[in-house]
């Protein structure tokens, strides 16, 4: 595809990293190829990222032939939230774009990472950035790989079946026209992979480019081990525990019937239950895995705000 008769559009999630998003905007600003449209989803922040945009010319202007649309919600809704607005205002924006670019504030983009996943567009509609670690570049920022790895499961410039969702991700409208938008309601976590899931589904294949490259901070997901030397994901704060168990049941529903994923429930929550037991945690914590597991399971993505402390 001629990249130069395609328009596209950045998507960009901010939730009080000012300072990250100022970084992140930059580095956009500065790629080989530009996008036409930045859309700057703010959740609601409380440490002045509006005067920030603001000042920097992001609210609601065009800054270098660049056009910036700056959106604060009313309320935090989360990454899922945020890249639902985000990928919604952008689809259905007169200008038709070809191509979405999507990512968090706390991404940076490589100068020539834009221009090459858009070559890679018309061909493939799932395109994604090779996502490394900010602190060490020999890393990846997700999972165990390292850029040592790469040599074995790469063909031609590019990783079949492998990408990194909403992590610089270069969507066609294609690909959103089939797939739909991300699930608002599911907060943080869970919901890129659900996404991902979802454009398998329908028949997208995902591609990681692998001299596009994307900066982001390593993984850091607090881990615990479990029964049979099992190591699952243990979020100390309960809305983050509870909104981090809903959706990985959730989200199993995607390609599994009900069936299937009560049993998928039983081992999740069996697992939590093994180590808080072990590790002597209150009963309030057994409840909310109970209830997070049992909301996957019947897709209550409402209850959340009984957890979360603003």
């Amino acid at each position: 595809m001629n990249i130069q008769n395609s328009k596209i559009a950045s998507v960009v999630v901010t939730y009080n990293r000012k300072k990250l998003l100022s970084q992140c905007i930059l580095a956009i600003e500065k790629q080989s190829y530009i996008p036409h449209t930045i859309f700057i989803i703010d959740n609601a922040s409380t440490d002045g990222t509006d005067v920030c945009v603001y000042e920097h010319g992001y609210c609601n202007a065009i800054k270098d032939g660049v056009v910036y649309k700056y959106v604060r919600l009313s309320e935090n809704i989360g990454g899922a939230g945020g890249f639902y607005v985000g990928l919604k205002m952008a689809y259905e924006s007169a200008e038709a774009f070809d191509g979405f670019w999507v990512m968090d504030d706390d991404g940076c983009p490589d100068p020539n990472q834009l221009e090459r996943l858009a070559t890679y567009m018309g061909t493939y509609h799932y395109i994604s950035p090779l996502v490394l670690d900010k602190e060490n570049h020999k890393k990846m920022a997700f999972g165990k790989l390292g850029v040592d790895d790469l040599p074995s499961l790469t063909e031609n410039g590019i990783m079949i079946g492998r990408a990194n969702p909403f992590n610089g991700i270069l969507f066609s409208r294609q690909l959103i026209t089939e797939v739909g938008y991300p699930e608002k309601d599911m907060f943080i976590w869970g919901d890129e992979w659900q996404y991902h899931l979802r454009a398998k589904k329908s028949g997208y294949i995902p591609i990681t480019v692998v001299d596009a490259i994307h900066y982001h901070p390593k993984d850091k997901q607090p881990r615990v081990v479990t029964r049979g030397d099992k190591s699952i994901v243990f979020p100390i704060q309960d809305w983050k525990l509870y909104c981090y168990c809903r959706n990985m049941v959730y989200y199993q529903f995607v390609n599994n019937s009900f069936i299937d994923v009560a049993k998928y429930a039983y081992k999740v929550m069996m697992d939590y239950f093994y180590f808080l037991y072990k590790n002597k945690y209150s009963i309030g914590k057994y409840w909310i895995v109970f209830c997070a597991v049992r909301d996957g399971l019947f897709k209550n993505l409402r209850r959340l705000r009984k957890y979360k402390i603003e």
